[in-house]
C-alpha cells in the first residue's frame, strides 16, 4: 500500500515558506515572449506523416469534444498514478491497492488539509515568476541563449525572428479537419497510456467501474503545493539558488536583473492558427486506421470518474517524494 506520508508534508510545508514569501516584480514582456517560445513547431516529418494520414481517410469519430477531452485526461491520471504512486489501474490488483490507499488518505486527510491550510501564497505573484522562470529554461534549451546573461537581448531578438518567420510546413486545412486530425491524435496518445489502441475501450470500461469514495481533498491547496514544489525546483535549476539559505529574496532580485534589458524587446504576434495539432508520432497514421475500426461508440455512454484530483495528489507526492510505501507509521 502506497500513500502519502505526513511528517514529509510538514518538512516541505516548512521548507517552502521562504519560496512562497516571494514577492518579485518581473518585466512586463515575459509573457509576449514566452508565448513566442511557446509556439509549437511541427517536427520535419509532421508534414509527411498528417498528409499519408489524409490519404487514408479520417472518418468522423462517434465522441463529442468533451468525451475525447475526458478520455485524454483519464489516460494522464493513470499515467500520473502509476509513476508516482505505483498503482496501476490496468494491473489485476490494480483496483484493490487504489482502494486500499484511499483508505488510508481518507484517515489522513484532516491533518493533511490542516498542514496545507497553512501555505501562504500570492498565486499569481508565483505563477508569473514560474512563467519567468520558465522562459529562461527555454530560451537556453530551444535556443542556446541564457536570458541571465549580459546582452542577450540581440541574439534572442535574432533567434524569435528566425523561428516566428519560418514558414508552417504543415499542409493548410479546414478548421473541421484540423479539429478531427487533433482528436485522433489526442486519442491515439491516450491508447498508449492502456497499452495500445486495442485496449482503449476495455480499459475505459474497466476504469468506468471504479467506485471512489468522497474524499473531498483540497485540491486549491494541493495545487498551491504543486506551484511552490514546481518554482523552488526551477530556482534550483535555472538561476541556480538554494531556497534554503538566507535572503532567498535579495538573491533572486541580483539573478533575474538581466531579464529587465528584455522590456525593450517587441515581439511580434505570429499567425493565429486556431486550434494546435498535438505532436504526430511516426506511427500516426496506423494508429489513426486503427481507431476508425474499433468500436468508440461504446466510450460515449462511458462515464469515467474525475481521477483529476488523485492525478494532482499523485504528481504532487511524486515530485516532492511525500509517499511511502508504509505510511512512514502515521497511522
Amino acid at each position: 500500500m502506497t500513500c502519502l506520508c505526513l511528517p514529509r508534508v510538514q518538512a516541505l510545508v516548512g521548507a517552502l515558506a521562504p519560496v512562497a514569501a516571494l514577492r518579485v516584480a518581473l518585466p512586463p514582456a515575459l509573457p509576449s515572449l514566452a508565448a513566442a517560445l511557446a509556439a509549437p513547431i511541427p517536427a520535419p516529418n509532421a508534414a509527411a506523416t498528417l498528409q499519408s494520414a489524409l490519404q487514408l481517410g479520417l472518418p468522423p469519430l462517434p465522441l463529442p469534444p468533451l468525451v475525447i477531452e475526458q478520455i485524454a485526461a483519464t489516460a494522464t491520471s493513470v499515467s500520473q498514478l502509476a509513476l508516482h504512486l505505483g498503482i496501476d489501474l490496468m494491473h489485476a490488483d490494480g483496483l484493490a491497492r487504489l482502494s486500499l490507499s484511499l483508505g488510508s488518505l481518507r484517515a489522513l486527510l484532516p491533518s493533511l488539509a490542516s498542514l496545507l491550510a497553512t501555505l501562504r501564497v500570492d498565486l499569481a505573484g508565483a505563477m508569473r515568476l514560474s512563467l519567468g522562470l520558465s522562459l529562461v529554461a527555454t530560451a537556453r534549451t530551444a535556443l542556446g541563449i541564457d536570458l541571465l546573461a549580459p546582452n542577450a537581448t540581440l541574439a534572442l531578438k535574432l533567434a524569435l525572428a528566425a523561428r516566428l518567420g519560418a514558414p508552417a510546413p504543415l499542409p493548410a486545412m479546414a478548421p473541421a479537419l484540423l479539429a478531427r486530425v487533433s482528436a485522433y491524435a489526442r486519442l491515439a496518445a491516450a491508447a498508449t497510456a492502456f497499452g495500445g489502441i486495442d485496449r482503449l475501450v476495455p480499459a475505459l470500461g474497466l476504469v468506468a467501474r471504479l467506485q471512489l469514495p468522497n474524499l473531498a481533498l483540497p485540491v486549491p491547496a494541493l495545487a498551491s503545493l504543486s506551484l511552490l514544489v514546481g518554482l523552488r525546483d526551477a530556482l534550483t535549476t535555472t538561476p541556480g539558488l538554494d531556497a534554503t539559505l538566507p535572503g532567498l529574496q535579495l538573491r533572486l532580485q541580483a539573478a533575474i536583473r538581466p531579464l529587465w534589458s528584455l522590456s525593450a524587446l517587441v515581439v511580434a504576434a505570429g499567425p493565429v492558427g486556431g486550434l494546435a495539432l498535438p505532436p504526430l508520432g511516426v506511427r500516426f497514421a496506423l494508429d489513426a486506421q486503427a481507431l476508425a475500426g474499433i468500436g468508440l461508440g461504446t466510450v460515449a455512454r462511458l462515464r469515467l470518474p474525475d481521477l483529476a484530483p488523485l492525478s494532482l495528489l499523485a504528481s504532487v507526492a511524486g515530485a516532492a517524494a511525500l509517499a511511502a510505501p508504509d505510511c512512514c507509521g502515521a497511522h
